[in-house]
C-alpha cells in the first residue's frame, strides 16, 4: 500500500478558515493558507466532479465557475474564492440541461 504525499507549491504560511458556497452548499474547512482551489474541493470538501490534469492550466480539466465566471482551479489559491460561490460541470446532478457554460468555452 502506497501513500500519496501531496507537496504544496508555495511555503506553507500557516492554517485559516475558508468558507465559500459550493453547488449551493455553504462550505467551511480551516486549510493551509497556499493550498490550490482543486486541492481542496477534491479533498476537504469531496467535490470529486473536478479533475486533476496537467496541473499547468493548460488543459482545462479543473475549470469551475466562481461566480459564474470559468477559472482553472489548479491555478487559483483557494483563498482567491474565499466568500464566493463555486459550481462546476455537475452542478444538478441527473439533471439533463442545454450544454453547460464550461462544456461551450471547450468547444471553442
Amino acid at each position: 500500500m502506497s501513500i500519496h504525499i501531496r507537496v504544496p507549491m508555495l511555503p506553507g504560511a500557516g492554517k485559516e478558515t475558508w468558507n465559500a458556497s459550493v453547488n449551493e452548499e455553504n462550505q467551511e474547512h480551516l486549510i493551509e493558507s497556499n493550498a490550490i482551489l482543486l486541492d481542496v474541493l477534491r479533498d476537504q470538501v469531496g467535490t470529486l466532479g473536478v479533475k486533476r490534469g496537467c496541473d499547468m492550466g493548460t488543459c482545462g480539466c479543473c475549470a469551475v465557475l466562481i461566480d459564474g465566471e470559468p477559472r482553472l482551479s489548479c491555478l487559483c489559491l483557494a483563498k482567491e474564492a474565499q466568500g464566493t460561490g463555486w459550481g462546476g460541470i455537475l452542478e444538478e446532478p441527473g439533471r439533463v440541461q442545454s450544454p453547460h457554460k464550461l462544456l461551450m468555452l471547450w468547444r471553442k
